[in-house]
């Protein structure tokens, strides 16, 4: 596996991913929700005891990092549980981080900010002859789902 710096200087998803893997704790539980950012924490995060991956299994489920970070963490209080997500996926229940505080579910969160649907984005560009439709999170310049 590998990937691309940026040339510009920047840190690339699949970098601060791996690096947040080799940082966290030994024990460290794992949540992502669905797309790229689920594809990057698969694959640059080492895991090396049972149930420290939590995952929907790729059905779609927008959403899930957080809640099941949620759940992760009031089942092993005493572990380091991360919900890492995208910006799209993180839209679906980051009001779930008002329950975490009012609960004192101390969750870390890390979000892959690219401003779009990162997983449909790429599929319309290599399947669907680059013909984007709602894939960008933001309005101006840039907001028809093309590329940056």
């Amino acid at each position: 596996l590998g990937y691309d710096l940026p040339e510009d200087g920047s840190l690339s998803p699949q970098q601060v991913i791996q690096r947040i893997g080799k940082l966290a704790p030994e024990g460290t539980i794992f949540a992502a929700g669905v797309g790229q950012h689920q594809m990057w924490a698969s694959h640059f995060i080492d895991y090396e005891q049972p149930a420290t991956w939590l995952n929907s299994g790729g059905a779609g489920t927008m959403g899930y990092a957080v809640p099941a970070a949620m759940g992760a963490k009031a089942g092993m209080p005493d572990r380091t549980v991360w919900a890492i997500d995208g910006d799209g996926c993180f839209q679906m229940t980051n009001q779930e981080l008002t329950t975490c505080a009012l609960n004192n579910i101390p969750i870390k969160v890390a979000i892959i900010n690219n401003g779009a649907l990162g997983m449909v984005r790429q599929w319309q560009t290599l399947f669907y002859n680059q013909r984007y439709s709602n894939t960008v999170l933001h309005a101006g310049p840039g907001s028809d789902g093309a590329p940056n």
